[in-house]
């Protein structure tokens, strides 16, 4: 029976995990972008402009979806960044009560999955910095080519900050997790009768 147990949870904790890891980079993706059309001084907006230099068409469906995004930005993405954050607090939540009363897998389920989070949004942060200025700077006249490349740098600079808080948070949690192991042994080894009366 306790096998069964341990595995539902530990299912249901990979399942919740899994779920977690694939939503976190949606929310940061979201989350930057909203942030950067509701500043004064978008980047997006600023590459629209520089993609006005060229007469191509995805150019000028750029500049569409730039307005078009914009123009909805409080209506779509807002509220699916919103609808992230929320199921990723719950996820996480759910990942560790699922585990009680066991205290060190409620804070090492969570720990890891913020870990796994914050190194796949990294990664992604990564390789969209590693990409995307090219994209760009083929969207607009070769003579603004480096400028819109700066922009799409500047757009991303942000993305690497919610990775990082994701790892140190899950550092953090699995590092307690190990601690509260360790204590729990060696007050089990200090006091052997009470495990025999257990």
């Amino acid at each position: 029976m306790a096998a069964f147990l341990w595995t539902t949870r530990a299912l249901a904790s990979l399942f919740l995990g899994l779920a977690i890891v694939a939503a976190f980079p949606i929310w940061v993706a979201c989350s930057v972008l909203v942030s950067d059309l509701k500043s004064e001084d978008s980047q997006l907006v600023r590459l629209a402009e520089l993609a006005e230099t060229v007469d191509h068409p995805d150019a000028a469906d750029f500049r569409t979806e730039i307005q078009e995004f914009q123009d909805g930005v409080n209506n779509g993405p807002t509220h699916v960044r919103n609808f992230l954050l929320a199921a990723i607090i719950v996820g996480l939540a759910a990942t560790g009560l699922v585990h009680l009363p066991d205290a060190t897998a409620s804070l090492r389920w969570p720990g890891y999955t913020l870990l796994t989070a914050g190194v796949v949004a990294l990664l992604l942060a990564w390789l969209a910095q590693a990409t995307l200025p090219d994209v760009a700077g083929g969207l607009v006249h070769p003579q603004v080519s480096d400028e819109a490349k700066g922009v799409v740098t500047e757009l991303l600079r942000d993305s690497f900050n919610p990775g990082i808080w994701s790892i140190t948070i899950g550092t953090t949690l699995v590092v307690a997790s190990h601690v509260h192991a360790s204590r729990r042994r060696q007050k089990a080894k200090a006091s052997p009768a009470t495990i025999c009366c257990q």
